[in-house]
């Protein structure tokens, strides 16, 4: 949980039921803001809610795992800070032949921050997130193109925003090659069409 989550009640109990379930290694819980007590409509969700599903991804600000589940060589990668951080975990999931299963019904409760403009910080913080997950995760083809397709569109956010020293500085001190555990392709397939890694270029980039 984040320090501004917490779980529903009952969460803790129904999430129990579902680890009865081998497959099951993690559960992403569905989300509702303390603010005005919506539900969570980000990519990284379920647009459905109205029934169980499993889903490639979790949400970092409240979700359960069961550590027996994870492969037993995996350690949270230290590199990763505050974005895209579930991305590696969730692939370790799905190399260990395990589930992430999102349930309407395992609620948790979180104060959404309301975002009041670009942050260089978070802009740069995800680029880098997103060049260690590409290269150590995708398959060798798959992680040459989305490469590219990263440095590209952050090289022009960079240059819009005023931050290409950083920018240089991400790619030039960090050893994105060195690393690599590819991602069965059946899950690469489930992940990408929510594009929390593979920004289409023209439709974002100039946002």
């Amino acid at each position: 949980l984040d320090d501004d989550a917490y779980p529903a009640s009952n969460a803790l109990i129904e999430a129990l039921k579902e680890f009865s379930n081998e497959e099951v290694a993690c559960i992403t819980m569905n989300l509702k803001d303390l603010r005005n007590g919506n539900y969570y409509d980000g990519d990284w969700l379920p647009k459905e809610k109205n029934e169980k599903r499993y889903w490639p991804i979790f949400v970092g600000c409240a979700f359960i795992v069961m550590i027996k589940r994870l492969p037993t060589t995996f350690r949270f990668p230290d590199k990763y800070f505050l974005y895209q951080h579930e991305l590696p975990m969730a692939a370790e999931i799905y190399s260990n032949n395990k589930k992430i299963l999102f349930s309407p019904e395992i609620l948790a409760y979180h104060n959404f921050k309301e975002h009041t403009g670009y942050k260089v910080f978070s802009d740069s913080s995800a680029f880098r997130n997103n060049l260690n997950f590409i290269c150590s995760y995708l398959p060798k083809p798959l992680m040459i193109f989305y490469f590219l397709q990263s440095i590209l569109f952050y090289l022009s956010r960079s240059l819009r925003h005023k931050w290409f020293s950083e920018y240089k500085k991400i790619i030039l001190q960090n050893k994105f090659w060195l690393k690599s555990r590819p991602i069965r392709f059946q899950y690469f397939v489930q992940l990408r069409p929510l594009h929390l890694f593979n920004y289409p270029l023209w439709s974002k980039i100039f946002k």
